[in-house]
């Protein structure tokens, strides 16, 4: 007998719960016959584990004994269970399944991972959806032909040959019958309504019947015997698509055109918004066009071929040189370049570009500047397919991680090659771990010890440099004639840039036949260095990003910018520009009209790096123009409490602190903030919907934003900020973050939410923390990040809430336990409390009437036997009938009470919510007595 099971049958007896999970149970050959009473259940596990359809996720179960095992007669017990809509038996070495035939409300049924071979009950279940027998012996489906509700069926990993029971079953969305041995087709055609279908690892060689599935979605033909793929051209729905490991040999371009989501070579099963052809006996063009240009290349080489274009390898690629000003950057680009070297050479001050035949392929040199105030404008060029060299020259405050993650995030796993410049210098190279750098950025590809001076292992990095863009793969990708035309027309335009109409002007003046491909040359032409593209900000492309930065560098540093703490109208755009603006290195003269103003700052804005004024029109706010520093104090906005709450702190901790981020917080938060304070590193905001306040600013050595809120509303604003400030760290893919909450400032106490949230899942309440020597309650710390609704959403995706399913139809059998507690909202820790305290309650009637009961068995027994006092006295007590009648009148009266109460507590339930009700009022006064959030705000 399992207790584990007794005790979740007990439990449910009392809640009327529709949901029971006797999963991982340790139940052997039988059920508990007291599960026969449970007739209100709608959904039983008996398995490891289920599918939730409402978070499209498998929820494991809860109990930590040994698995279920049955042979099926055994299960015949359910038959009691006239309710029963889902079960769920996967892994219970079920052989047997008679069980079924009288389960004839079942919507869901999972049979998976058992020893069944002959499935024949199921027909008898007319009402099922959703079916699952995976990982069994099943070989003939014909009992499916009748099941005509069937949304979703799992076959996989069984010996089905034959599909023709499906031919009628029209409803049928979900069909995975993957790893069987299925070589035709034929009747999968009349399937119009599938959204998804997986038939990896099968025999198929013609998929002529998939031409009728318009609606399909997901399709996996992965391990298949496959040659034509014809048949998908007009599948234009189609999201994921899986053609790996078959015969295919060629692609046709309608089919290309039609499929508009990338075509990629990687062995990738997700099946997320791609087309994978992994493994096929492809040529090596059509590889490498797909390896290098994903559906864009792709469709590239398939356009040369159909107008019988010659194509050529792209051999062109660019080179970003990175690092702090005074590094050595440029002086490194001029030994690449031409060998020469200029001592004391100037520090750039925007972007230096040079050009450099590497035998075939032309390098495009970029030397950026390295100033701080500069560094947020290397995200314009960083891109896909470049190498990049970040030069380092030992300094204390350099910071190898920060251009990493930017290279990291940006340029998508593009080669990087490390410089130690200046070794023949005094430095602190020995500080930085190379091997802790590597192990973390795995496109790394070696570090190199020089000095550009004295061209000390100079030779070494040239030669490992040159041998790796010799390599690369994506500078073999052919393109066609017309793409290397349009390159060299681009490459002899003298402007610093033209606009997207006049581009496309020169597109139709050369005639070219792929005029359509216009957008993926732009970007081609970016990741290479002859333009600079910004497709959501298009009115220019770039052809000298000098023009670009010097615009920009000039506006950040203009003293009407600096004078006006960055808040600068129109008529200030015109001044700053009025004048040519010269370059003080090279004394180039660029100029800027009022139509490059306005590109300008929506570029700028794009990037996050100035925003409109929300309250005052026509203003823009630039946060690299702000004030140095706060209005307020921040001691006092520390220590002055608010609503009579003093400050609660939270933070954004970083591995990687990104200048930028905070830049982009700024922008984000300027329509919160209150009497204008903002500066360079931080804002002062308001909560739109009470005077709820928090002070935001970056800190650099802690690699933190703090966020300090104190008013009425602290967690409802957390939640608002929070929002802004993930959204705004997540522009850099790789800037990981925690959120963090201190729970003693003084003492630089935090904890962080997520692993609140993991104790929380794990079914820990509270803790002691001996690093802290405290006692540390999850739920009130919980609660400051999150309200009550979203946390258990947050939780329920980890933890599911299973009385959550329970009220989608009211049945009218009265308001049971389950549902008044529910309908109080309360968390399901608060639900155990409560449970216990309305349990005991109704056991205290239950035992005072058994006492009771026996108690007058005993006086009765007493007196017709004459027992425990004398004979005599006994002769006295029965000659008085007045005796006789208060005695029973007594018992009748007490028993009455006793029996009234224990009706009140077990079967009146008007009684029952109420004494819920009392004990949930009693419960809230405590918590809302020890409140830890009621202490610290």
């Amino acid at each position: 007998m399992s207790d584990i099971a007794i005790e979740l049958i007990e439990k449910n007896l009392l809640s009327k719960d529709r949901v029971l999970d006797l999963g991982n149970c340790g139940l052997n050959g039988y059920l508990p016959e007291i599960l026969s009473k449970c007739h209100w259940l709608k959904k039983v596990n008996l398995g490891n584990k289920y599918f939730d359809e409402d978070t499209s996720q498998w929820v494991y179960s809860r109990n930590s004994g040994l698995p279920n095992s049955f042979n099926g007669n055994e299960l015949s017990q359910l038959n009691s269970l006239k309710k029963l809509e889902f079960l769920s038996c996967n892994n219970c070495e079920i052989n047997d399944i008679l069980f079924l035939t009288k389960l004839g409300n079942l919507k869901y049924l999972d049979l998976s991972n058992n020893k069944i071979d002959d499935c024949r009950f199921i027909s008898h279940l007319e009402n099922i959806q959703i079916l699952i027998l995976e990982n069994s012996n099943i070989w003939d489906i014909g009992y499916l032909s009748n099941l005509n509700k069937l949304r979703k069926i799992i076959l996989s990993n069984n010996n089905v040959e034959r599909l023709n029971s499906l031919q009628n079953l029209e409803g049928l969305e979900y069909v995975d019958l993957s790893n069987n041995l299925i070589s035709f087709l034929g009747f999968i055609s009349n399937l119009a309504n599938l959204k998804y279908l997986n038939l990896s690892n099968n025999k198929i060689y013609d998929i002529s019947p998939i031409a009728n599935l318009h609606k399909i979605e997901i399709l996996d033909l992965s391990k298949n015997y496959i040659i034509k793929i014809n048949p998908i051209e007009k599948l234009i729905n189609l999201k994921s698509l899986n053609f790996s490991s078959n015969e295919i040999h060629e692609i046709p371009i309608r089919i290309v055109k039609n499929i508009k989501i990338d075509w990629l070579l990687e062995n990738d099963y997700s099946l997320s918004n791609k087309v994978m052809l992994f493994d096929n006996p492809l040529s090596e063009n059509i590889k490498n066009s797909i390896k290098i240009g994903g559906r864009e290349g792709l469709l590239e080489f398939l356009k040369s071929i159909q107008y019988n274009q010659h194509t050529s390898p792209l051999n062109e690629c660019k080179v970003i040189i990175v690092g702090l000003g005074s590094a050595g950057k440029t002086s490194l680009m001029r030994r690449l370049y031409d060998g020469s070297y200029k001592k004391g050479e100037a520090e750039t001050h925007s972007i230096n570009k040079l050009s450099k035949n590497f035998g075939e392929i032309k390098v495009n040199f970029w030397d950026f500047g390295g100033q701080h105030i500069k560094h947020a404008l290397h995200q314009f060029f960083f891109t896909q397919k470049t190498f990049y060299i970040l030069v380092l020259d030992g300094r204390k405050e350099e910071k190898p991680t920060y251009w990493l993650e930017q290279i990291d995030s940006l340029g998508r796993h593009s080669p990087v090659f490390i410089v130690f410049n200046k070794i023949d210098y005094p430095s602190q190279l020995e500080e930085i771990d190379t091997e802790e750098i590597r192990d973390k950025y795995r496109n790394i590809k070696d570090f190199y010890y020089l000095s550009c001076e004295t061209k000390l292992n100079l030779n070494k990095f040239i030669s490992d440099l040159s041998k790796c863009i010799a390599e690369a793969d994506f500078l073999k990708e052919p393109y066609h004639d017309e793409f290397f035309i349009l390159k060299e027309v681009l490459e002899n335009v003298t402007e610093h840039y033209i606009s997207y109409s006049q581009y496309e002007e020169l597109v139709q003046k050369q005639k070219f036949k792929t005029i359509e491909n216009k957008e993926f040359w732009l970007k081609t032409l970016h990741q290479i260095g002859v333009i600079s593209y910004f497709p959501k900000v298009p009115d220019f492309q770039i052809l000298n990003p000098e023009w670009l930065t010097v615009g920009i560098y000039h506006l950040f540093l203009h003293p009407i910018c600096v004078s006006k703490k960055g808040r600068l109208v129109e008529s200030d755009l015109y001044e700053i520009f009025k004048y040519p603006v010269i370059n003080s290195i090279n004394k180039k003269e660029f100029f800027y009209n009022n139509h490059h103003h306005k590109y300008l700052l929506n570029l700028m804005k794009e990037f996050q790096l100035c925003t409109e004024n929300p309250i005052k029109n026509n203003e823009w706010l630039i946060p690299k123009g702000f004030a140095p520093k706060a209005k307020i104090s921040f001691d006092i906005f520390r220590n002055r409490p608010l609503a009579g709450k003093l400050p609660v702190l939270y933070a954004f901790e970083y591995i990687t602190w990104i200048p930028s981020t905070i830049l982009r917080v700024i922008a984000s938060l300027l329509p919160f903030a209150h009497e204008e304070d903002y500066w360079k590193n931080g804002i002062l905001v308001k909560h739109a919907e009470s005077n709820t306040q928090a002070l935001v600013y970056g800190d650099e050595d802690s690699k933190r934003i703090n966020v300090w809120i104190k008013g009425e509303q602290i967690r409802e604003f957390w939640i608002v900020l929070d929002t802004v400030i993930t959204m705004m760290s997540s522009f850099f893919e790789t800037n990981k973050f925690q959120k963090i909450v201190f729970i003693d400032i003084q003492k630089n106490q935090f904890i962080s939410y997520q692993y609140l949230l993991n104790a929380f899942i794990d079914g820990i309440d509270n803790f002691y923390h001996p690093e802290f020597r405290k006692n540390i309650n999850v739920i009130d710390l919980l609660k400051l990040f999150k309200k009550n609704e979203d946390l258990k959403n947050e939780i329920s995706r980890y933890r599911k809430e299973l009385d959550e399913n329970i009220f989608k139809d009211d049945n009218n059998e009265g308001k049971k336990t389950y549902q008044t507690l529910a309908e109080l909202k309360l968390e399901e820790y608060e639900r155990k409390e409560l449970l216990k305290v309305y349990r005991n309650w109704k056991l205290f009637s239950l035992a005072l009437f058994v006492i009771s009961l026996i108690s007058t068995s005993l006086i009765i027994l007493s007196y017709e036997y004459e027992l425990i006092i004398s004979n005599t006295k006994w002769a006295i007590i029965k000659q008085s009938n007045m005796t006789k009648y208060f005695g029973f009148f007594i018992g009748f009266i007490w028993n009455s009470i006793v029996g009234k109460l224990l009706y009140d507590r077990y079967f009146d339930n008007t009684k029952q919510k109420t004494k819920i009700e009392q004990i949930e009022k009693e419960m809230q006064k405590k918590n809302n007595a020890g409140s830890y959030f009621e202490t610290l705000g």
